[in-house]
Parts: structure tokens; sequence; C-alpha cells
């Protein structure tokens, strides 16, 4: 629907308008150029972020490897394997074909250890590598 709910909104191809950006403005952080990158976790749709168990939410944390995790599960959840609940209630494999080849890439993203994540400039390098 469009963004008064009273038609469908419209939609183009790829070649026809630029890819958009996945951003969650509620809980998004600015950080002016040099500022520390520290902030408490806020939570938002995925809570899966394993730095997000246990006591994590309490202390500062560098919030963007939990982005790189964020991004890494999304495409994992919405493209190669489907949402974990999903999956798991109805004991299906709901993922779409022609995605392993980002597989190492996810994993990397997803690691339980945020420091040992690649960084989005990284993440970005190695799929460019892999689709060009």
């Amino acid at each position: 629907m469009d963004r008064d709910y009273v038609g469908w909104a419209k939609h183009c191809t790829l070649a026809q308008a630029p890819p958009y950006y996945l951003i969650d403005f509620r809980i998004s952080v600015r950080f002016e150029p040099g500022e520390p990158r520290m902030v408490y976790p806020i939570v938002g749709g995925d809570q899966s972020p394993p730095e997000f168990e246990g006591d994590g939410v309490s202390e500062l944390l560098d919030s963007f490897p939990t982005d790189v995790y964020y991004l890494g599960n999304f495409i994992r959840e919405e493209f190669m394997e489907g949402p974990v609940g999903v999956r798991r209630a109805l004991s299906l494999d709901m993922g779409r074909e022609g995605f392993d080849f980002m597989r190492p890439l996810v994993d990397d993203m997803t690691q339980a250890d945020p420091k040992t994540r690649p960084t989005m400039d990284e993440v970005v390098l190695r799929f460019a590598s892999k689709t060009s």
C-alpha cells in the first residue's frame, strides 16, 4: 500500500531507480567524525545479536559491529534460510536458490564475537568481488 494506505505503492525495477538503504531511524544514533562510537545497545526488531545476551545490554558497545550483524542476519533470514522461529516451528528449509555464494560472508557477518566481524567496508568489498 502507499503511505496513506489508500492505494497501491508505486514500484519499479532496479534499472529504473537506485537501490534503497536499510535503516531503522527509530534506533539510529549519529556520531560526529572522530567521536567514539560507543553506545548502550538499543534493541530493535531483531533481538538475536549475541552481544545482547546476558548482561551485554548494560554495557557500552561499539554499535557498528552490531549493524553488520543485523544486515548479515537480514540477508540470512530473508534470502537464504527464512526466519529462525518459522523454520523451527514448521521444520522447513525456506532458503531461496542462488544465494549459496553469500554463505561465507553472512557467516562472518553474524559471528558471535562482534570484534571478529568484518567492517561494513570489508563487507562491501567482499560482496562486490563475488558479484562482479
